[in-house]
């Protein structure tokens, strides 16, 4: 049976709407169903209302096969849903917004991320104002469930073509894990 990836777009959203086109073009030629925020989520855009959306759509499909992707915000209510306890498989965000741009630190962003247990890959640029991979790993508790891999990207993934068919490839290979027993995830 087919995973679903149910998309969470970030606060930035309709201008990031080409991350779900790329992301729904490959993935959907991959045999994959991709659902939309607007397909699940309506137009509420606000962040309890895609949270309980996410969390109520992935509760409605059997056996645990939901996979929750998201862009920055997104990404960030995919994995406190996961953490939570919603019944979702992996999760996967493209640009982590560990910590807004010249303000404090906000643990609300970051410190569920210590306790995660589901798989969690993270796509993060090298680029980004919000945090990179080095920064991340040396500032926050991460959970052992929680893997990032740097790309040549910003914040916004405007990315080509050949780097959008490597995300897809990266997320693919997390999805694929996932069926691993999770004591050998990551290793």
């Amino acid at each position: 049976m087919n995973r679903a990836f149910l998309y969470l777009s970030g606060d930035s959203y309709p201008d990031d709407d080409y991350i779900e086109h790329n992301l729904r073009e490959r993935l959907n030629a991959a045999g994959m169903l991709f659902v939309g925020q607007t397909e699940f989520c309506g137009t509420d855009m606000g962040f309890q209302a895609r949270k309980s959306a996410l969390w109520s759509t992935s509760s409605n499909h059997p056996g645990n096969r939901v996979i929750a992707i998201g862009r920055s915000s997104g990404g960030r209510i995919a994995s406190l849903a996961a953490a939570e306890g919603a019944p979702i498989a992996a999760v996967i965000v493209l640009g982590y917004p560990f910590r807004v741009p010249g303000e404090d630190e906000d643990p609300a962003r970051t410190s569920h991320l210590a306790t995660i247990a589901t798989p969690t890959l993270i796509l993060q640029g090298t680029a980004d104002p919000y945090g990179t991979k080095a920064v991340a790993e040396r500032r926050y508790p991460l959970s052992p469930f929680v893997r990032i891999v740097e790309l040549d990207a910003s914040h916004e993934f405007n990315v080509s073509a050949a780097r959008w068919d490597q995300v897809v490839a990266l997320i693919l290979q997390h999805v694929e894990s996932c069926r691993t027993p999770l004591g050998q995830l990551f290793r």
